[in-house]
């Protein structure tokens, strides 16, 4: 199945915005890490999107920021003033090593560091359909179990991709320093 022509559009805007930042896709076996991780088997279009870009400069941290324009998220904070820890990854802490919505696993995708308040993650291995967005959560909704009740999840992105083609900045850190890319206009 090969990636929709909105996530492809979607990619080639994100592209277009950072020319110049190193990006690196899943191999086979992150991706059966993953799973490993998850256990469950990630849907085919999760795996496309991941093999284009699963991370960025390889040991560093990296943050993103998104415009805010036509983003609707529950904060209390204007959007552009967020700055989202980057990281593929099952769970949130070592509290809850893995999110589930209605029995179903979550990628997290990216975390607001700062208040927790906003986690970004997309729903694995749903009955009903391949259901693609990429959701907002709040740290505070997750039980002790790990669930959080569905109506808790505020869907924010229509794919991964799209979450991609919102990026308004992304700062790459490690322990020799930092830089921020800006969104080029295209």
């Amino acid at each position: 199945m090969p990636l929709s022509s909105q996530d492809k559009q979607a990619l080639l805007t994100f592209a277009g915005h950072f020319p110049k930042l190193p990006t690196h896709g899943a191999t086979e076996e992150d991706l059966m890490q993953l799973e490993s991780s998850l256990m469950v088997h990630l849907p085919v279009s999760i795996k496309q999107l991941l093999r284009v870009i699963y991370k960025f400069e390889n040991d560093q941290l990296a943050w993103i920021n998104f415009s805010g324009s036509g983003i609707q998220v529950p904060l209390s904070v204007n959007l552009k003033d967020v700055w989202y820890q980057f990281g593929i990854r099952t769970g949130v802490s070592s509290e809850f090593e893995r999110v589930y919505v209605n029995e179903k696993p979550f990628l997290i995708v990216s975390l607001w560091m700062e208040t927790l308040q906003s986690i970004l993650a997309i729903k694995i291995n749903d009955s009903d359909g391949e259901d693609l967005r990429v959701y907002t959560l709040d740290y505070e909704d997750i039980s002790s179990s790990g669930h959080i009740n569905s109506g808790a999840l505020t869907p924010i992105f229509e794919s991964y991709a799209a979450l991609f083609a919102a990026i308004n900045a992304i700062e790459l850190s490690n322990d020799k320093g930092s830089t921020i890319f800006e969104a080029l206009p295209i």
